[in-house]
């Protein structure tokens, strides 16, 4: 029976080595065809993960509204003739690092072991990093001692020695040879039960990396294992480059092994469990509560920095300097349509229909489609009743950012826009005539704000909206100010009163 099981890792290790050296050889082939290829662009050295440090009640808030990913993440450890090659990504402090350490420690509970490796920026310093952390890691791992003498020797030679490394930067039988050895290391490996190889912050590795692992990747089904690569991400676009290279495929077998995970922000109700979570044992009044699900723009990480602080400082209002760090570079890399668009949103407030949206932000239509795509992928803005709706997280800090006359010439626009509705529709929205009065006040033109409420107010009263017309009528006196200016509006008031 041992003889057997022998047998049969040996097979499946010479199934990998063939795979992976056919590879080889047509890329020597090219080779000698067009001349050697240098690798690409190099990043450098990898750190080992780090453990995800957990205060009160953060253990507990990992995976809410996140189990589901969890779940997907988790099949990954049942055999399949496809493998299993997931790619998972989101932007910045979206939770995947959490989701990644909760499925580390599920598949250990089962019986896998798990090559992490987490990439840095500093990585173009080094060639060929990735390989060898993740040479590194696999050869530690239990079962390893169990591949080809051979193959061993072939990862020594290539992590002592920097030659062995630029070697396989450059020569296509090199290459291979590491590639074979790794494919045939992982088949040790897998004899013992599933292995789960993941690359963390996989952004920042280097693609000379890539086109070697890719390889690896490939085989990983006959080894019985799954491979994981997690990165930040402002796009899906973004995650697709970095998947192409690590899960090239070229057939539709291929394609069926690749699944990518997309992390949107969490809804409100699930940042208010986390909140709450998060706080524990202390509790937290329902105001405090609301304005935490407000700001946290549905990103975990922003909802647990803000809990820590109000914890902390019992402040819930002012951004901890981590997240608005991370706001601000957020921001800064929107391209500049959807930073008009974004600011547009946060003038128009609930009036952000497409019309508006042209009218006030001097966009066409195409742009302004472009740019909700590019927002809303991350969570920045969504639709919500016809019209483009933004978080308080964002809206807050893209108006704290715009200069005074872009703020007034945006008012300004949204007041026309508003005020034309009005005179096209009807001019009995009372929500409306206010809006368009406070738009003119932050366009810094105050006559026209009392105007605008005056003569709503006398419309609305004539139409028998009084307590509408009413409000409004104190509102412009308010903003008046002299007593005989708001007297002779309420007496125009008045006129409709009686005659009501």
């Amino acid at each position: 029976m041992a003889g057997g099981r022998k047998n049969l890792a040996a097979r499946r290790r010479r199934e990998c080595a063939r795979r992976v050296v056919g590879v080889a050889r047509t890329e020597r082939h090219g080779a000698s065809q067009n001349g050697q290829r240098g690798g690409g662009p190099t990043h450098a050295p990898m750190r080992s993960s780090r453990p995800h440090a957990s205060v009160s009640g953060a253990t507990q808030s990992s995976l809410i509204g996140r189990r589901d990913i969890l779940s997907r993440l988790l099949v990954g450890l049942t055999p399949n003739s496809t493998g299993h090659r997931i790619g998972i990504a989101g932007p910045a402090g979206i939770g995947k690092s959490r989701i990644l350490d909760e499925f580390f420690r599920r598949a250990r509970a089962q019986g896998a072991q798990v090559a992490h490796e987490h990439c840095s920026r500093a990585d173009f310093l080094r060639p060929l990093s990735l390989v060898a952390n993740l040479a590194r890691t696999l050869t530690r791992l239990r079962g390893a001692l169990g591949a080809n003498p051979d193959s061993v020797a072939v990862l020594q030679r290539f992590l002592a020695n920097a030659k062995a490394r630029l070697a396989a930067l450059t020569d296509a039988e090199h290459r291979g040879a590491v590639i074979a050895a790794l494919s045939d290391v992982v088949a040790a490996i897998s004899e013992d039960g599933p292995i789960v190889i993941a690359i963390d912050d996989a952004q920042w590795a280097e693609s000379a990396s890539w086109s070697m692992l890719a390889h690896l990747f490939v085989a990983l089904p006959v080894a019985s294992g799954v491979c994981v690569i997690a990165l930040h991400a402002d796009t899906k676009e973004d995650a697709t480059t970095v998947y192409r290279q690590a899960f090239p495929t070229d057939n539709a077998i291929s394609e069926m092994g690749v699944d990518t995970l997309w992390l949107l922000p969490l809804s409100e109700e699930e940042i208010r469990v986390l909140c709450i979570a998060r706080a524990e044992p202390r509790a937290v009044p329902s105001t405090i509560l609301d304005t935490l699900v407000r700001r946290a723009g549905g990103i975990p990480l922003v909802a647990e920095a803000l809990v820590d602080r109000w914890l902390e400082l019992d402040d819930a209002e002012v951004l901890p300097p981590l997240v608005s760090r991370l706001v601000s570079a957020r921001l800064d890399r929107l391209s500049p349509s959807a930073y008009g668009v974004l600011e547009t949103v946060a003038v128009l407030g609930p009036d952000a229909d497409l019309r508006a949206m042209e009218w006030v932000s001097l966009l066409d239509r195409a742009s302004i489609l472009a740019a909700t795509r590019e927002l809303e992928t991350t969570g920045i803005t969504y639709f919500s009743e016809s019209t483009i709706s933004a978080r308080a997280l964002w809206t807050e800090a893209v108006v704290q950012r715009a200069s005074t006359s872009t703020q007034r010439l945006l008012h300004r626009y949204a007041a026309e826009w508003l005020q034309h509705v009005m005179a096209t529709r009807g001019a009995y929205d009372h929500r409306r005539h206010l809006a368009i009065a406070t738009h003119w006040l932050e366009a810094g033109d105050p006559v026209r704000a009392q105007h605008s409420l005056s003569g709503g107010a006398e419309t609305l009263a004539a139409s028998g909206f009084v307590n509408e017309a009413a409000a409004m009528t104190e509102r412009a006196a308010e903003i008046a100010g002299p007593l005989d200016w708001r007297t002779s509006a309420l007496g125009r008031l008045d006129r409709h009163v009686v005659r009501t």
